[in-house]
């Protein structure tokens, strides 16, 4: 009875720290991607409402950094290609 409660117990403490893991990582991703986003949303939303340029430029800079990264390893990959179809 005991070594089933403490498998039972391993695997869980296993499974809740990969959860806890998983949670703060997703969280730090979010947080790291949308910092800008809800910080624009909430001051300028709320204190520039009728200037709708800065928003937009806000806006820009919210979508401009998300396919930069992927843009940026696709160009090595195409790099690396035309190398070796040299």
């Amino acid at each position: 009875g005991a070594y089933v409660e403490r498998l039972i117990l391993d695997i869980l403490s296993t499974k809740l720290i990969s959860l806890v893991v998983g949670a703060i990582g997703a969280a730090l991703v979010y947080l790291q991607l949308n910092p800008k986003v809800d910080k624009n949303k909430y001051v300028e939303g709320e204190f520039t409402l009728p200037a709708s340029p800065k928003g937009n430029h806000t806006m820009e800079n919210i979508s401009a950094p998300k396919p930069i990264e992927p843009i940026e390893v696709e160009d090595e990959e195409d790099e690396c290609e035309d190398w070796s179809i040299e």
